[in-house]
C-alpha cells in the first residue's frame, strides 16, 4: 500500500528520467555542434583533405570569431564563423601540425646528410687512389672556354 501523499515508486524513476534526458540533450547537441565547426575548419570541402591553414580571424561578436582558411592542397580560400573556443582549438591544432612537420624535416635532412656521407664515403674508399682522383671528383666540372662569334 502506498502511504498518503507519496505517489508510485516508477512515477518516481520516470521523473528522474525526464530530467536527465533534459540535461543531457542540450550537452549532446553543443558538443556535436561544437565537433562539426572544429572539423569544418579542418577538412576542406573540395578536396576533403586536412591540409587546412589559419590567414586570418575577425571577432564577430563577443563569442564568435569569422576565420578565413586556405586548403594548403587545392588552395581554396573560404570564411566560417565560429566559436572562439573552435578557433584556439584550431589554432592549438595548426601549432601542433608545424612542430610535427618540423621534426619530420628534421629527421629527413638528418637522414639525407647520413646518405650523403655515407656515400661519399663508399666513393673514397673505391674510385680514388690518390690526391688526382679526388680532385678530380671533388671538383665542380670545368666550364668550356667562352665562344667567339668567328669559331665554327
Amino acid at each position: 500500500m502506498n502511504s498518503v501523499g507519496q505517489g508510485p515508486p516508477i512515477a518516481a524513476v520516470i521523473v528522474a528520467l525526464v530530467l536527465t534526458l533534459a540535461m543531457l540533450v542540450p550537452v549532446v547537441y553543443v558538443a556535436r555542434r561544437s565537433h562539426h565547426a572544429r572539423r569544418t575548419l579542418r577538412t576542406c570541402p573540395r578536396c576533403g583533405t586536412r591540409a587546412t591553414c589559419d590567414v586570418t580571424h575577425a571577432q564577430v561578436s563577443a563569442t564568435a570569431t569569422r576565420v578565413a582558411v586556405q586548403c594548403g592542397q587545392c588552395a581554396l580560400r573560404r570564411r566560417v564563423v565560429v566559436e572562439d573556443s573552435d578557433r584556439d582549438v584550431l589554432h592549438r591544432r595548426l601549432e601542433r601540425d608545424r612542430r610535427a612537420m618540423g621534426r619530420q624535416l628534421r629527421r629527413l635532412e638528418a637522414n639525407r646528410r647520413t646518405s650523403e656521407i655515407r656515400g661519399f664515403i663508399a666513393l673514397l674508399r673505391s674510385d680514388i687512389g690518390g690526391a688526382d682522383d679526388f680532385l678530380a671528383h671533388t671538383r665542380p666540372p670545368a666550364t668550356p672556354p667562352a665562344r667567339t662569334p668567328g669559331d665554327p
